[in-house]
């Protein structure tokens, strides 16, 4: 907030009074975040624009289907139709400067300001994988995804934060420990889905992580000492970090996801070319993925019914939220079921 607070007061004198010096990073963290919500609004104006072109056909249809069966010698004038909004007006478009903010990001990339493993070095490798994963910039992402493993292994982000640290007179604040923790755990969440998108095996592996997932905002004040206990080294630690249920449920999901991308990839003891998978594996993962769905918070969560649908097709009643989180669900079960047709086939 106060890198925020100096950027304002530079930008009110033309950014001429040098104080931005040495505030590279907090210049591309800027950056990122303003680039991704100028390309979020971009999606939804031309998502908009096409439901609008769409109504604008089916009303045109509509008219001259009314106008032939009223006047069937065609004497309507049909420049009397009022045309809709959309055929009016156009919506701005910041393509340019898209493109110019796409070039800055690619050359921060580029140079050594994120060389040094530091937490707001990964933090921001961290946005810039989720800019090129949301722009497609696949070449960079397998770059991206090796040093963002690799430096967060480095830091033992993977490990207990208060066992890293220390559990007793460490100077390390209990912010920093959950901000670790909640680090590590959105970098879990790209690993998984960035092994997904480019067809590779996970870096992260389960066997290997000791950190434990962040507790939800929404928790019961009453058993929250208690649900933030663990016991390591015969020891008490209280865990710190918290985040939203919908982050939870995604942080929750990643795992989900990960063992099914680790079952595509692991190959069979008799015959390496032939992934391990069978009938227990796929019920193995349909329940790990029914379980992810059941334990959904009141707030998010969604009723299926006996064929796999939306209790009552209760769709327009459901939340943004609920719909990502169903969306998530089919996908994953779309995956293990294309993969099972698969080996059936090859078999």
């Amino acid at each position: 907030m106060n890198n925020y607070l100096k950027f304002n007061k530079s930008r009110e004198n033309g950014f001429n009074d040098g104080e931005m010096y040495g505030l590279e990073k907090f210049g591309e963290l800027l950056l990122i975040i303003t680039t991704l919500g100028m390309l979020s609004q971009e999606r939804n104006n031309s998502s908009q624009n096409d439901l609008n072109n769409i109504q604008t056909d089916e009303n045109d249809g509509d008219s001259t289907n009314t106008k032939d069966s009223l006047n069937g010698d065609g004497e309507t004038d049909g420049n009397n139709s009022i045309p809709s909004k959309s055929t009016t007006t156009t919506t701005t478009s910041n393509y340019e400067i898209l493109q110019f903010y796409d070039h800055l990001i690619h050359e921060f990339i580029k140079s050594n300001l994120n060389s040094i493993c530091s937490i707001p070095s990964l933090q921001l490798s961290t946005l810039e994988m989720i800019y090129c994963l949301v722009t497609g910039d696949l070449t960079t992402c397998y770059e991206l995804r090796g040093k963002i493993i690799t430096m967060a292994q480095q830091l033992r982000l993977h490990r207990c934060p208060a066992a890293v640290l220390g559990s007793s007179g460490s100077n390390v604040s209990k912010l920093q420990q959950g901000e670790r923790r909640i680090l590590f755990w959105c970098i879990y969440i790209l690993d998984s889905f960035s092994s997904l998108i480019l067809g590779v095996p996970r870096l992260l592996k389960d066997y290997e992580i000791e950190c434990a997932l962040p507790s939800s905002l929404n928790s019961n004040n009453e058993n929250e000492d208690e649900s933030n206990l663990v016991y390591f080294n015969n020891m008490q630690l209280k865990l710190s970090g918290k985040v939203s249920e919908s982050a939870l449920a995604m942080m929750r999901y990643s795992k989900v996801l990960g063992s099914i991308v680790d079952s595509i990839f692991k190959r069979s003891n008799n015959n390496l070319k032939k992934p391990q998978l069978n009938d227990s594996t796929y019920l193995i993962l349909e329940d790990l993925l029914d379980s992810w769905r059941r334990k959904l918070p009141n707030s998010i969560n969604f009723e299926m019914d006996n064929n796999g649908n939306v209790r009552n097709n209760d769709y327009e009643k459901l939340n943004e939220t609920q719909l990502t989180l169903l969306f998530l669900y089919y996908k994953a079960k779309i995956i293990i079921n294309n993969y099972k047709i698969i080996i059936i086939k090859k078999i």
